[in-house]
């Protein structure tokens, strides 16, 4: 919940240091605000796992969730700086052009590898098809 806004520190510390980005006092409070969320979020985690109550949380581990989230939210915040330096430094078309090819090759190997046997199993039907080109073209419209 509040650890995906993690992201939002990670991202203002590597535009300082990589983009030489300046910011603003009000965005130095809103990084406070997510921080002090995410210190009670974690605190919060770790005090139901140290009073063993089985009824407060489902997780048989809420401290190792909370720690592989932060470092997803670290790898996220490093992939923005990174697709913001690109888009600097490249063409914009190119780059939106080569993440949706090399996005769409990846995400088609993974659905083929992962996916094989539901595949074989689906029934492609016009309605099924139909629906999934709408929500294709609504993330595209998204992204």
């Amino acid at each position: 919940m509040l650890l995906d806004c993690f992201s939002i520190p990670c991202v203002m510390l590597l535009s300082f240091f990589f983009l030489r980005s300046k910011y603003h006092l009000q965005q130095y409070i809103g990084v406070l605000l997510c921080l002090s969320g995410v210190i009670l979020l974690v605190l919060s985690d770790y005090l139901l796992y140290r009073r063993n109550d089985q009824d407060s949380t489902s997780s048989p581990n809420p401290l190792l969730g909370d720690l592989l989230c932060l470092l997803a939210a670290s790898l996220y915040s490093m992939s923005n700086v990174c697709e913001e330096i690109s888009v600097k430094k490249f063409n914009r078309v190119e780059f939106l052009a080569l993440i949706g090819l090399f996005g769409s090759l990846i995400d088609i190997a993974q659905w083929s590898i992962l996916d094989r046997s539901e595949l074989s199993s689906f029934k492609w039907e016009w309605k099924v098809l139909a629906l999934m080109a709408g929500y294709s073209l609504c993330m595209f419209g998204v992204y």
